[in-house]
């Protein structure tokens, strides 16, 4: 049956606004359906339900992910990935960034436990109002300064020997995700992966190798960046999960299981 796609809404949060002295920045945050979370009162996100093909509720004014060109039904497989896509394939800006209903980026030049420095990720169960405060995430002037200045963001990178997985400390990105095969993601996926980007994205491999056999991994799906950056991305990591998926058993996953795809996602957008 052939897919139908409903019209993106044309609401002022998704129209382009870009100058040449202000940049239009559309940060883009994933929410679940099955839960009500905070959004924060700042033009520069962007509040989108994840998976909103399956949410049944009546009156539901967020937007979601299922208008237009979408994958909004690969949520459970793709995880926030289809909010990234659809903001890819929909939305006109200068920089586009993505996050989740609890874990952002610190736009906090203050060091606090737990984030330590700028662009350290916020991650709490819940972000609150003192939260939002505290990080930076509702001064809309000071973030559009700091986003524009740069070409991309991306959250501090984080050493792969503090983190003890199934099978012990992991000294490489590679080790550790071998570590969770069976448990986060499904057999030989990483492998198939660097397969992948090695036939059809040769350009990229080398980059690859060099990520993967480092001790440092940029995680969770959260950065800002130009738009040409970001559609650089997005051709790479979609194109390379759309092949994953041909070449992946997933008759056996569980619900964990499921979700490689989201997890190789981050080890695309790290290499």
């Amino acid at each position: 049956m052939e897919k139908t796609y409903k019209p993106v809404p044309d609401v002022e949060a998704l129209r382009y606004k870009g100058t040449p002295e202000k940049p239009d920045i559309k940060i883009f945050v994933s929410h679940r359906i099955d839960l009500d979370s905070e959004t924060i009162d700042n033009p520069l996100y962007i509040p989108v339900l994840c998976g909103a093909v399956y949410d049944e509720r009546e009156n539901v004014t967020m937007l979601g992910d299922d208008t237009g060109d979408n994958i909004s039904e690969k949520r459970m497989s793709y995880c926030e990935l289809t909010v990234q896509y659809w903001a890819w394939k929909n939305v006109k800006a200068d920089y586009y960034g993505l996050c989740h209903y609890r874990r952002y980026l610190s736009f906090s030049d203050k060091k606090y436990k737990g984030t330590t420095e700028l662009h350290e990720q916020v991650q709490e169960k819940l972000i609150s109002a003192k939260t939002m405060h505290k990080f930076g995430l509702d001064d809309e002037v000071a973030m559009r300064k700091n986003i524009a200045s740069v070409d991309a963001i991306i959250p501090h990178m984080w050493d792969t020997k503090a983190f003890v997985g199934p099978k012990g400390v992991s000294k490489t990105v590679y080790k550790m995700w071998k570590s969770h095969e069976g448990v986060l993601i499904g057999k030989d996926a990483l492998d198939k992966t660097l397969s992948i980007i090695q036939e059809l994205y040769p350009y990229i491999y080398e980059a690859a190798e060099t990520y993967i056999s480092s001790n440092y991994v940029c995680g969770f799906n959260t950065f800002v960046m130009k738009k040409e950056m970001f559609f650089e991305l997005c051709d790479f990591e979609f194109g390379v999960l759309a092949e994953l998926e041909k070449r992946l058993d997933t008759s056996y996953y569980g619900k964990e299981l499921t979700r490689t795809f989201g997890f190789i996602g981050e080890t695309l957008v790290g290499i």
